[in-house]
Formats: C-alpha cells, structure tokens, sequence
C-alpha cells in the first residue's frame, strides 16, 4: 500500500469490511494489519475519492475528512469503536529485505487474531515479483500462513 492512497474509496471498502470482520469475530489479539507500504510515486492512483454508499457513515467521514496520512489514525479511528486494531510494521518493505520484513512480524500478530495484508497489487507467482514490491508472493504467504494459529482468519486485500 501507498500512503498517497489514503482514504480514497477503496480505502473505505477494505476498513468497512474489517471492522464488520473485528465486530463479528472479536478475535482475542483483535486486527492485525501488514501495510506492505511502499514509497508514494506521485501519480494520481490514490485520488479514487468518488462517491462511495456511505453504509458506515461514521467510517465514511473520517476517511472523507482527510488530515494526516497516518496509520496510527486509522488504528485510533477502530478502537475508539471498539475493534482493536493495529499496523504491526510502519516499514517500507524493499526488494532487497523481503525475507527480513515478514521474519520481522512478531508472533503474537499472527496469533488468534484476524491478520490483514495489503500488497499494492495483490498476489503474484515469484517470478512475476521477485523485485516488484508491489506484490505478495506466494511462498511469502505460505511461510506467513505456517506461522499463524489455527484461530487466526487471514484477509488479504487484492
């Protein structure tokens, strides 16, 4: 994900649907969120700010409202209603530390929660994305997965 994307509508879609997620499930280490963040690139990919139904109007005007584009905000945002939320790194992730960014995410986050990635793109077979850190390759989400409880629900965004 790319911070220039920051409350466009997409934005709403995915929160709405993890919210909906932390109050149905309530799992015990709550929401769990690996950004995946890369550097902003200046385009206009994040400005996708056109009318959205606002089936969570509360939701919908803290995203609408802009501010700072901080995940901290979003994690505030979830608890003050309730659903505890979490990013469990703020670091970019570089084609040069792939490995050394997901052995980084400690264990409890992957623990009886519900556990959210949020490639750029989406899924992709490793030689479409060795060095394209736009994507989440499956042998990462493999070794992801084997890490993970039982309890844990995985949701990636794609």
């Amino acid at each position: 994900m790319k911070l220039q994307y920051f409350g466009d509508r997409r934005d709403f879609y995915k929160y709405d649907l993890l919210l909906e997620l932390g109050r149905a499930l309530q799992p015990p280490n709550g929401i769990n969120v690996l950004p995946m963040l890369t550097a902003d690139d200046g385009g206009n990919d994040g400005q996708l700010t056109g009318r959205v139904s606002a089936r969570d109007a509360t939701l919908f005007e803290f995203l609408r409202a802009g501010g700072p584009r901080q995940l901290g905000r979003v994690a505030e945002h979830f608890t003050q209603r309730g659903v505890p939320l979490r990013f469990v790194s703020e670091e970019l992730i570089r084609k040069d530390d792939r490995a050394g960014y997901f052995a980084r995410i400690e264990d409890q986050a992957l623990a009886d929660s519900i556990v959210f990635l949020d490639p750029d793109t989406g899924l992709k077979s490793e030689s479409a994305s060795r060095l394209n850190t736009r994507y989440l390759r499956y042998d990462e989400l493999q070794t992801l997965f084997a890490r993970m409880s039982s309890e844990t629900v995985l949701v990636i965004y794609q």
